[in-house]
């Protein structure tokens, strides 16, 4: 007896789970374009000198972005610091790490900053990252953005 009851209570549930399904089902709708215009391309952003680091993060990221299209992660991090200047970052405040290790071998990841207005903007990209980080984040009490004995200025 005790067997029939649980079969009966799980009858009820499977016949109560299937009524409640099938009073949920929806008609598939057709899809439908609903904007015909051709899209338009984006729009490259641009620096803003007078903003902080969060205004310029999209335009940090074009340029470091722009600098990896040629070599891709393996780009000198001396060659993206050129191209932060060469885009308008201040050269004085723009570091970035060694492209090899001390015995001569590539990274796992590299790193390259700009100072902005008291703040950093930092990216970050190498083989084992698989895209490019950017991120924002204080001045060190050194007046820097990235520390470590590897570090380079331009």
């Amino acid at each position: 007896m005790h067997t029939s009851m649980r079969f009966i209570a799980f009858a009820t549930l499977v016949s109560a789970t299937v009524s409640l399904l099938a009073g949920c089902a929806v008609a598939p709708t057709p899809l439908t374009p609903t904007d015909t215009k051709t899209p338009t391309p984006t729009a490259i952003p641009t620096m803003n000198p007078a903003g902080d680091a969060a205004t310029n993060e999209d335009y940090f990221r074009y340029v470091v972005t722009t600098a990896l299209a040629k070599d891709g992660f393996v780009t000198p991090t001396k060659d993206v610091a050129n191209a932060l200047a060469a885009g308008g970052f201040a050269r004085s405040g723009i570091q970035f790490g060694d492209s090899s290790t001390a015995i001569g071998m590539k990274p796992d990841s590299v790193m390259v900053a700009a100072l902005v207005q008291h703040e950093c903007l930092i990216a970050q990209y190498g083989p084992s990252i698989k895209e490019l980080a950017v991120s924002v984040a204080p001045v060190l009490t050194s007046g820097g953005c990235l520390i470590g004995r590897t570090i380079n200025h331009l």
